[in-house]
């Protein structure tokens, strides 16, 4: 199983946030740290266009094989097309062993924990899913949501829901964006 972490240097809401320090560390060290250290993975790939983002992932024991094309690494670019690219790259490899399994790891999960992602892995294998996301549950009901109509008059969005308690309302959940597991 591999894991592939994106972290490109641009970013428009926090400059160059995946080396930016937190709590005495690199963002990204924390993901790496976590991937590594809970071998899961026969290898930990970073996907990067930065430098100095590819010496903070070896230092920590992560593969940096090559620099992501400038095309995979703008404010436009989509995540699964340098994912698409870094899979390709080792199909395309010679002497280098093809996964079964990739996880996309998110660089800006720094909570993300080697159990988690040990627990994860069980799941994803003893479930024989072809892919699978890490999820939360989601705090906010959606049935106590509005939008605005108008004039700007709040408009309940499941106006028979409005009033029920939360213990009578389903439970939903969303994906969290720390992990994606793929066959």
């Amino acid at each position: 199983m591999l894991a592939v972490i994106l972290a490109r240097k641009g970013s428009k809401r926090i400059p160059e946030k995946n080396i930016r320090e937190l709590g005495g560390k690199p963002l990204i060290s924390w993901v790496l740290e976590a991937a590594i250290s809970s071998k899961v993975f026969s290898k930990v790939l970073i996907s990067t266009d930065c430098g100095r983002i590819a010496r903070i992932a070896r230092n920590c024991g992560a593969w940096v094989p090559f620099i992501r094309p400038p095309e995979l690494s703008s404010d436009s670019a989509e995540s699964v097309d340098a994912l698409i690219h870094a899979v390709e790259w080792l199909l395309h490899s010679k002497n280098i062993e093809k996964p079964k399994t990739v996880c996309l790891v998110q660089a800006t999960s720094p909570f993300l924990s080697a159990s988690y992602l040990q627990d994860a892995k069980l799941k994803f294998e003893i479930g024989g899913f072809t892919s699978m996301s890490s999820m939360c549950q989601v705090r906010e009901r959606p049935e106590w949501m509005f939008s605005l109509g108008p004039g700007n008059l709040a408009k309940p969005l499941n106006p028979d829901k409005l009033s029920d308690p939360s213990s009578k309302l389903p439970v939903y959940y969303i994906e969290n964006g720390a992990m994606f597991f793929i066959k």
